[in-house]
């Protein structure tokens, strides 16, 4: 028997940019953080080592042709079967706020079979450097599934 209808579940990304974009030498104001699909900058949580983390939960929804997991909501950029994240420093001043640099985060690629849709969330960690700008490498070999238990 076919299935019908899609399953979806909710999935936690932790992103953890362990070297932010310096902005000392900017003179104007800027915010530097998550972006969503409205261009909205949101911050994230400074850690003691001067990283900065982000925790989002997305919802996901498996792709029944494929068995693949589609990653939808307000923060998830790109097309079905190339999804990524901006991590963005945004000019906060002048008529038209602009950008100045944008990091694209791909996001895992991940089978509905490494979904836990029993046990409620997956999570999914990963680290960047924030020296670059474009699409930037994932450090440590890129998303990493944790357990549950993990705090976030």
């Amino acid at each position: 028997m076919t299935a019908t209808r899609a399953e979806t579940a909710t999935v936690r990304l932790q992103l953890t940019c362990m070297q932010p974009p310096d902005t000392s030498y900017l003179p104007e104001s800027t915010i530097f953080g998550l972006q969503d699909r409205q261009q909205n900058v949101h911050s994230g949580q400074q850690n003691p080592d001067s990283s900065i983390s982000y925790d989002i939960e997305v919802p996901v929804e498996r792709t029944l042709q494929t068995d693949s997991v589609r990653f939808r909501g307000p923060y998830v950029h790109g097309t079905p079967t190339v999804p990524f994240l901006y991590l963005s420093l945004k000019r906060l001043e002048g008529e038209q706020a602009s950008w100045i640099r944008r990091l694209k985060i791909p996001l895992p690629m991940v089978t509905w079979d490494e979904i836990d849709t029993v046990a409620g969330t997956t999570l999914f960690v990963a680290r960047i450097a924030g020296t670059g700008s474009g699409t930037v490498p994932l450090l440590n070999g890129g998303w990493t599934k944790r357990d549950n238990h993990h705090s976030m």
